[in-house]
């Protein structure tokens, strides 16, 4: 089984205006991603590799 890839753009660090339609999105992959898999690749989070 793969293990899926989330796009936390919506939600990426420092953002402060988020539509509750693209949040309801989010919640709903990480929720099925978490409940089918047990783990998920989260990209673009605003998080640099190097922190």
């Amino acid at each position: 089984m793969e293990i899926p890839i989330v796009d936390f753009s919506v939600y990426e660090l420092g953002k402060t205006n988020v539509a509750v339609h693209n949040l309801e999105k989010l919640s709903d992959e990480l929720s099925r991603a978490f409940t089918e898999v047990g783990f998920v690749y989260l990209k673009n989070t605003g998080i640099n590799q190097d922190e």
